[in-house]
């Protein structure tokens, strides 16, 4: 079997992005917000296996020489999003109106997710970011005027947003060890697997399992969902492994320590809230401690939906808030972490707490602390990270 089918070379420069410097003394142009794919970005590379599934694309997966590259192109891709967002708003009146904004970033063929399209366009990858964007259009064009089930919404995933655009639509990706050896990693709602020597075999065996399935080699180790690097792996997978849909829960609803007045584990949050009759936003809050996807961290976001005709992404005021009365841990010691506050037009508005900086350590989530905050004008919901209880 041919093991390699195409390789694209990309290069991303790390800290200096065109879209910051930009002064828009003239109209914006689609050009004022792609993201440079430049020269001093060493070995990230798309290609193309055979994982036992079909791809659109030329190639199906990403490879990264270390995962702090990894970590570092997500910390990149979030930086060029929110600058373009900020860059935009800084060109347009405040008085302006839903309609007018949307009018307006229209006229300039401005969106929120260019950067993303433009590392999946250039690497011709099919990326699980396109996947869920494509199946949240569908299933928000189908949504009526009554509840939405957030168990079928494919916006709630058990994958980061920000991390998406990486992973592919089978939520893999290559990233190689110490030894400059390619290792596979492939992730599930409750661990991951490593694969070994480029085991092609197992990974199509992954990818057909069904969730009474017991997969087994000398290639492949499983990993609790919060292990970081550095752990003692599992031989075998734990009960309901395999068996999950794409969509629901992160990390389980309710998820607590020991003690129920703290909860020090894994966690992520969501709910609708209608407006009006045509408007929504969905308020999503996660904490999640130390992994292999990135360093602990805590964030608020609000997204906005519009219907006319039909429900759909749309831009308006809005704003994403974290606050906290004390330290983020179970017995209120060390400092408390400062607020946080992002307003703009925009679909999706997100602040975050972390990494260690602001809790010393996980985050750990006691009762009437901290807080999200989700806004559209004037329309608040506050809601308790500790029990997810709106206010």
């Amino acid at each position: 079997m041919k093991k390699i089918i195409s390789i694209v070379f990309i290069s991303v420069l790390f800290f200096a992005f065109s879209s910051c410097e930009k002064d828009f003394t003239e109209t914006p142009t689609p050009d004022d917000f792609s993201y440079d794919l430049s020269s001093n970005f060493n070995s990230v590379y798309a290609m193309n296996i055979n994982n036992g599934t079909t791809s659109n694309c030329d190639n199906n997966i990403l490879v990264f020489p270390d995962w702090d590259t990894f970590h570092q192109i997500v910390d990149d891709l979030d930086r060029e999003r929110e600058t373009n967002i900020e860059n935009v708003n800084n060109a347009v009146d405040s008085t302006y109106t839903d309609e007018e904004y949307e009018a307006y970033i229209d006229s300039i063929g401005f969106n929120e997710e260019q950067p993303y399209i433009d590392v999946e366009t250039t690497l011709k990858f099919c990326s699980l970011r396109k996947k869920l964007y494509d199946a949240e259009t569908q299933w928000l064009a189908a949504q009526g005027d009554g509840a939405w089930d957030a168990k079928t919404d494919p916006d709630n995933h058990f994958i980061d947003d920000e991390v998406r655009v990486l992973l592919n639509e089978q939520s893999e990706v290559i990233v190689k060890n110490e030894k400059g050896e390619d290792i596979i990693y492939k992730f599930y709602p409750k661990g991951r697997v490593e694969i070994t020597n480029n085991d092609y075999q197992v990974l199509q065996a992954l990818n057909h399992a069904g969730p009474n399935d017991t997969i087994t080699s000398t290639n492949l180790k499983y990993f609790e969902l919060s292990d970081a690097q550095s752990v003692v792996p599992h031989d075998l997978p734990w009960d309901g492994f395999y068996g999950y849909d794409y969509y629901g829960s992160y990390y389980g609803e309710g998820s607590s320590s020991s003690s129920s007045s703290c909860k020090d584990a894994n966690h992520r949050f969501q709910k609708y809230f209608e407006i009006t009759s045509h408007k929504r936003i969905k308020a999503v809050h996660k904490y999640r401690h130390n992994t292999l996807m990135g360093n602990p961290i805590v964030r608020s976001k609000t997204k906005y939906y519009h219907k006319d005709g039909f429900w759909h992404r749309a831009s308006s005021q809005i704003t994403a808030e974290l606050f906290a009365n004390y330290p983020l841990k179970c017995d209120h010691t060390g400092n408390v972490p400062p607020p946080k506050s992002k307003t703009y037009f925009a679909h999706k508005a997100e602040v975050a707490w972390g990494p260690i900086v602001d809790f010393q350590g996980n985050p750990e989530m006691t009762d009437n602390n901290a807080y999200s905050v989700h806004k559209r004008y004037d329309y608040t919901k506050t809601i308790d990270l500790y029990d997810d209880q709106v206010q």
